[in-house]
């Protein structure tokens, strides 16, 4: 029989439950019980890349419009979710936001598009991830500068740690771009990577 990767919850609420007779432990749950130790502090990884802006069809931002970043995963979904192991996705493409499952836990996230400024040439803009509601909200913050000129494209990638706080744990992560003058995106895509899984 084949060793199945087990979620936490299912080894110990159907496996090794408490006040379980030792003897109905079969050395098949214990191949299973190996084969999961690995997955079960580990993580996972996904990426998602948007399929409703378009090099063809972008986002226009007026200047200083404070836009969520929106990443559908219609043009590329794939990795290899934590929900394989039952922890659950990092990123929900309806609501657009980072979503975590454990307090403490930590997540390595890149967020990368193509932008151009659509008049001025010398175009800025903020780059925030928000976890809204605490007394901390923004959790990151940087500065794209749009240097190659007006109507230009010009890619970015934001490396972005991920640290699950309380206020990360109930509301989410979303990703804000505010420019300085009018700017245009596409191609957003995101990739998490987490890296602990923090425990009770």
């Amino acid at each position: 029989m084949a060793d199945t990767v087990r979620t936490e919850d299912y080894l110990l609420e159907s496996i090794f439950q408490d006040g379980q007779d030792p003897s109905s432990i079969t050395a098949q749950d214990m191949r299973d019980l190996i084969v999961s130790i690995k997955y079960l502090n580990g993580g996972g990884w996904e990426f998602h890349l948007d399929g409703e802006y378009t090099v063809g069809s972008p986002k226009v931002i007026s200047a200083g419009v404070r836009t969520q970043i929106t990443i559908d995963g219609v043009a590329g979904d794939f990795g290899h979710p934590a929900t394989t192991h039952g922890v659950g996705h990092f990123w929900d493409t309806t609501l657009n936001k980072v979503v975590a499952q454990n307090l403490n836990s930590f997540a390595t996230g890149r967020v990368s598009f193509v932008a151009k400024s659509v008049a001025s040439p010398t175009n800025r803009f903020e780059l925030e991830v928000d976890v809204v509601g605490g007394s901390f909200p923004i959790i990151y913050q940087d500065t794209g500068v749009l240097a190659k000129g007006a109507g230009v494209d010009q890619g970015f990638n934001f490396i972005i740690p991920l640290f699950v706080g309380p206020e990360f744990l109930i509301n989410g992560a979303t990703a804000f771009i505010t420019p300085e003058e009018d700017m245009s995106f596409h191609t957003h895509a995101i990739t998490i990577n987490r890296t602990y899984i923090a425990r009770p």
